[in-house]
């Protein structure tokens, strides 16, 4: 289990991701994210927030350090954090994960 002075990496900053990461701020931890797509990290590092998910923009507006929470560089990112929680997509389809995303990394 994740001890407030663990840092907390977040891998995969999609439709959960980011409100996991969100909610570990929420509860004073200070975690970090780690995404594949550069242009997601750019629009979060901008303080955009590109889901409609109640109670992210608040946290993104009360945040000083928001900004330098993402990272599109693995090794740095992992060089970084104790705890990394991996939140990838795993569409189906016929009842049958798709394990491309995990397969990928």
């Amino acid at each position: 289990m994740a001890s407030y002075k663990d840092k907390i990496g977040i891998i995969g900053l999609g439709k959960l991701g980011l409100p996991m990461l969100s909610a570990f701020i929420k509860q004073n931890f200070n975690p970090i994210g780690f995404d594949i797509d550069p242009k997601l990290i750019q629009l979060l590092k901008s303080k955009k927030n590109p889901y409609q998910e109640p109670g992210i923009q608040n946290i993104i507006d009360n945040d000083n350090s928001w900004s330098q929470r993402f990272y599109d560089d693995l090794p740095i990112f992992i060089s970084k954090v104790d705890t990394i929680f991996l939140i990838e997509p795993t569409p189906t389809k016929n009842n049958i994960f798709d394990k491309i995303y995990i397969e990928n990394i």
